[in-house]
């Protein structure tokens, strides 16, 4: 989360972001008009990077488990949703898609409870 929120201010207050930004959005039309663009090499090195980290981090919490992170990309999918990020594509924001994870992650949380409750009884 920590890593989440700091990102946020990235695209604003960092030269790499706001050289990255506009070729997020159109990268033929940010050449024409003379925006700079950022390689998009570095972009995927720093997302594979956070990729690792984040395994690394779960591994570590649940190493032994064969099984462990089955089916985590529609959680991941669904926290983007109910961020409000459209499948069909357009723009999207940082903020919203971790409120979409902290809604999941409270509902994952609500459902585990309940079910271990009812087995239980």
């Amino acid at each position: 989360m920590f890593v989440g929120v700091s990102i946020l201010d990235c695209p604003v207050q960092d030269v790499f972001g706001r050289t990255c930004v506009p070729s997020e959005d159109n990268e033929t039309a940010a050449e024409y008009v003379g925006l700079p663009t950022c390689d998009k090499v570095w972009v995927y090195s720093l997302s594979g990077l956070m990729s690792g980290f984040a395994g690394v981090l779960y591994a570590r919490k649940s190493s032994g488990i064969p099984n462990a992170g089955v089916a985590y990309e529609l959680d991941a999918i669904a926290a983007v949703v109910i961020g409000g990020t459209r499948l069909s594509g357009g723009k999207g924001s940082d903020f919203w898609p971790l409120v979409g994870a902290l809604i999941m992650g409270v509902l994952t949380n609500m459902l585990r409870l309940i079910i271990s409750t009812a087995m239980s009884r």
